[in-house]
């Protein structure tokens, strides 16, 4: 449904560290929301994401933002491309103040074969944990509100 808010503040806080082939970054924000029957609800949401090149190379981290890493031994020159493993945990938390907007935690295992710089293709393992959601909002949705989802993906990026 829709919430109908007079104002609203997000605060976030976010962060990175990258040591030769490891890497991890987190994210946690919250946002606040002064609503017209008074519950003023906080929301949520976050996530730590951790990873390990098993071929020695390094996430570079440039003006803001990561970029494609220095593939050592890039495939079509002879090499194999650089292997990374992925791990991440994210969550949202949308009920407060008498909102039910549901709970998610979701993890995810990964690994990530990167042809070179600008090409990789990743796989995925996720599993995702759904509480509290409203049960009659959807077919999907069992009778407690509870859900479970296991998924995995493929995809294929090219980064210019």
């Amino acid at each position: 449904g829709t919430l109908v808010a007079s104002d609203d503040l997000f605060f976030g806080i976010e962060g990175a560290v990258v040591v030769g082939p490891f890497s991890s970054q987190a994210e946690w924000g919250i946002q606040s929301a002064d609503t017209a029957v008074g519950s003023n609800p906080d929301f949520h949401a976050g996530y730590v994401d951790i990873s390990y090149f098993l071929t020695g190379e390094s996430r570079p981290y440039m003006k803001g933002g990561f970029r494609g890493p220095n593939v050592n031994k890039p495939v079509g020159q002879g090499g194999l491309g650089a292997w990374q493993v992925a791990f991440r945990a994210d969550f949202v938390d949308l009920s407060d103040g008498g909102i039910l907007g549901g709970k998610q935690t979701t993890y995810i295992a990964g690994i990530n074969w990167y042809l070179n710089r600008w090409s990789r293709i990743m796989l995925n393992y996720a599993t995702s944990d759904i509480d509290n959601s409203n049960a009659g909002a959807s077919a999907l949705t069992n009778a407690s509100g509870d859900n479970k989802v296991d998924s995995f993906g493929v995809r294929t990026q090219f980064d210019f």
